[in-house]
């Protein structure tokens, strides 16, 4: 809610929310937090 077109936001989840204990893959190690940084590219209706 609040993001304009071509607006961009960065995404933190603490390890507890995100894979905790658990590594996934080669990158993402136990106890990782998780940064994600994002862009609104296009807003879609139900119409669309």
């Amino acid at each position: 809610m609040g993001m304009k077109l071509c607006g961009k936001r960065k995404l933190f989840v603490p390890s507890c929310l995100g894979y905790g204990k658990r590594q996934f893959g080669a990158h993402i190690t136990p106890h990782s937090n998780l940064i994600s940084e994002i862009e609104l590219l296009k807003v879609l209706t139900q119409d669309d």
